[in-house]
């Protein structure tokens, strides 16, 4: 073995060596660093998952806020028709929020868009218990829309009457799908990379309501997580339990380890989590990462290494310096370096290169900043275009609340809340064309006028006359079906329509507002009340009501409500002269037939 032979064993000893160490400090570094970019994105993660959380619980207070609005505009409804109106209106205007709309009595009937109907008292009397002292709209279960995948959530709020006393609920179906779209115009969009989810929201009871993958809405719990492949995630849930807000670490099935933050929010009755996920894996870092460095220490060693051939070197060294100060600047280096020692050849191409690299430096610079303003830009028009529509829906809210008053006071009887003669005329109307066109479309029409209310007037005063009016108008709206429709007619006459094919229904309607218009006793209790005296009248004084009734077929062949409307009016005055207190009823048969109520 000769000196060469030696030098050369000596030299590849040195090298195995030297690259030992600096592999091994390359792997100290690099696990360090790791560290701190893992530090870096478990706090990004963190905070954006914190704005979305605040992003999803403005838009569900968005939804509180409008449904609040249509719950004051829905309360001072009174009959069915004008609630369907409203219904009808309030889809057209918010057609991609609302899913669904209907109101719930006391009696667990029913009214939406399309008519009358009814629900499941059982169901519905545990929902009454619940919102009975509430004043605020409740947060109901989430679940899917009918047979469609489109996850959905309901608003309850109480309808009371002036009292304050509970009449009713107003059930809103809201889709979730809108969220969705509410977080991607934020910059949130729904899925990530491979299977990883940016929007995971979990509600109250730790149940999936809106994730990238559709199979786990509503069927994925934290406590059933492993049947979805998620190791150890029940972990997940007792963290939550126990802390508003952090981060834990797991495990899924066939992939590397996972990190994932989540913050609690609280909407209305319920908490709702928002989850974000970060899936982090060493050697991919590495790869992506630590490439450059990887290569300035390689160039490291290779100097180490090169002292122990300086002569080589010499020529050699300049060379290799520029191409790593290449490779480096195309691994995202932004400065171009070079060695030292350079030859006046190189030094001169350096000159040139770096002439080149600072140019592409300046361009990219110049390019990010022009990206920047531009997204600023758009950043500012989206908040200024969100700014515009909410103001566009309050306004919409507000004219839709005005419309209806408008529509109310046109349509209604001031003193009584009765529907007034206008409107019951042209009711009456239409329901005339339909009974001309299908038999099965028949009615009946009770025309009420009090007997004795002039003494009312004279003996006490127009207050008591008013109350009296008011009494008898509460009287015949406690004692006719939801179905039916009163109205006053003018001074002390009232109008019934019973819609209902069979005149016995309307006899027993009239009959039973006789008896109870005879067991007031003429209103001398509440009378004495108001006066703040003991009130006698007597018996010949007291309130009564004599009743005329038509039933309506196509069979009259009548042109308009009037002539049925005179009729009717026909018939309650051959009540009144027939003693009063009676109840006159028309067949087209025998032209009158009287059936007296005693």
């Amino acid at each position: 073995m000769n000196k060469r032979q030696k030098q050369d064993i000596t030299f590849w000893q040195s090298c195995i060596v030297v690259f030992a160490l600096f592999i091994i400090v390359f792997l100290i570094l690099s696990y360090w660093e790791y560290r701190r970019f893992l530090h870096h994105e478990m706090e990004h993660n963190f905070s954006q998952t914190e704005v979305k959380a605040e992003l999803a619980r403005q838009w569900v207070a968005e939804r509180y806020e409008q449904f609040s609005i249509l719950a004051d505009v829905f309360s001072v409804a009174e009959l069915n028709y004008q609630k369907i109106k409203l219904f009808q209106g309030f889809e057209a205007v918010d057609q991609e929020i609302y899913r669904k709309l209907y109101y719930v009595d006391r009696n667990f009937n029913t009214v939406d868009s399309n008519g009358l109907g009814s629900v499941s008292s059982e169901e519905f009397a545990k929902i009454f218990e619940k919102v009975k002292e509430s004043k605020h709209s409740l947060l109901t279960k989430v679940e899917f829309y009918q047979d469609t995948n489109e996850p959905v959530f309901s608003v309850i709020a109480p309808i009371r009457n002036e009292l304050e006393e509970l009449k009713g609920i107003l059930v809103g179906v809201i889709s979730l799908n809108p969220l969705q779209s509410y977080l991607n115009n934020a910059g949130f969009h729904s899925s990530g990379e491979g299977d990883e989810s940016s929007t995971w929201i979990l509600n109250s009871e730790k149940q999936t309501i809106l994730h990238n993958n559709q199979e786990m809405i509503l069927n994925f719990r934290l406590d059933h997580g492993e049947d979805f492949g998620y190791k150890n995630i029940d972990q997940l849930g007792d963290l939550i339990d126990k802390n508003i807000s952090g981060t834990i670490r797991y495990t899924i099935k066939n992939e590397g380890n996972l990190f994932l933050s989540f913050v609690k929010t609280k909407i209305n009755d319920g908490w709702v989590i928002m989850v974000g996920r970060l899936e982090i894996s060493y050697w991919e870092f590495l790869s992506h990462s630590w490439m450059w460095k990887v290569l300035l220490i390689l160039a490291a060693a290779g100097l180490v290494i090169a002292w122990q051939e300086h002569m080589r070197r010499k020529i050699s060294d300049p060379i290799n310096q520029l191409k790593n100060s290449l490779m480096a600047f195309n691994a995202g280096s932004r400065h171009f370096t070079i060695g030292s020692k350079q030859t006046v050849e190189s030094a001169e191409l350096a000159d040139e290169i770096r002439k080149v690299t600072d140019t592409v430096v300046a361009q990219s610079y110049n390019v990010e900043s022009l990206i920047r303003e531009r997204t600023k830009a758009l950043s500012d028009l989206n908040t200024t275009i969100a700014a515009k529509n909410k103001e566009l829906s309050e306004i919409n809210a507000s004219l839709s609340a005005s419309n209806y008053r408008l529509q109310h006071k046109a349509t209604t009887d001031m003193l009584t809340q009765l529907l007034n003669r206008q409107e019951f005329i042209a009711l009456t109307d239409s329901l005339m064309q339909d009974a001309n066109r299908d038999i099965g479309k028949d009615f009946s029409i009770l025309f009420l006028d009090l007997d004795n209310f002039k003494k009312y007037n004279d003996n006490f005063s127009h207050d008591i006359g008013d109350f009296v009016l008011k009494s008898i108008s509460e009287l015949i709206q406690n004692n006719v079906r939801a179905m039916d429709v009163s109205a006053r007619y003018g001074g002390d006459e009232f109008v019934i329509l019973i819609n209902h094919p069979e005149l016995q229904a309307a006899v027993s309607t009239a009959e039973r507002i006789l008896i109870k218009i005879q067991e007031v006793n003429g209103y001398a209790r509440e009378i004495g009340e108001i006066l703040g005296e003991e009130v006698q009248i007597p018996i010949e004084n007291q309130l009564s009501c004599s009743i005329g009734v038509v039933h309506y077929s196509g069979k009259l062949n009548m042109t308009n409500a009037e002539e049925l409307m005179t009729l009717a009016d026909d018939m309650m005055y051959q009540a009144k002269k027939a003693g009063k207190g009676r109840i006159e009823i028309y067949e087209p048969a025998t032209e009158i037939t009287a059936a007296e109520i005693k």
